[in-house]
């Protein structure tokens, strides 16, 4: 895949954001997950209510949160991400420095 400017995959920022490709591959999964769980919930989507929604159990979800919240600090959620994606009509493209990450 060849990406224009500073725009990566969301799997490769993921993977570099992670250090590893299979803690970046399960970030990358959770944040999609938590996309399509947002469009059916709504936006106030809670983590117990990804958990239902997943099928996961909730020790799961909490994890995969938890490594997303460590990828991604100061950020709590994947919903920053998600609007950046899709302000930017980026599809699985994703600009780093639009993220206003710390």
């Amino acid at each position: 895949m060849v990406v224009v400017s500073d725009r990566r995959s969301l799997l490769d920022l993921c993977v570099e954001r992670t250090g590893s490709q299979l803690r970046g591959a399960r970030l990358a999964a959770f944040i999609v997950w938590w996309g399509q769980a947002r469009r059916e919930l709504g936006p106030d989507m809670t983590i117990e209510e990804y958990a239902a929604w997943a099928r996961e159990s909730r020790p799961t979800a909490y994890r995969e949160l938890a490594l997303f919240r460590e990828a991604f600090a100061p950020l709590d959620t994947p919903h920053q991400v998600l609007d950046h994606m899709d302000r930017q009509g980026l599809g699985e493209l994703v600009d780093p420095a639009a993220l206003s990450l710390a």
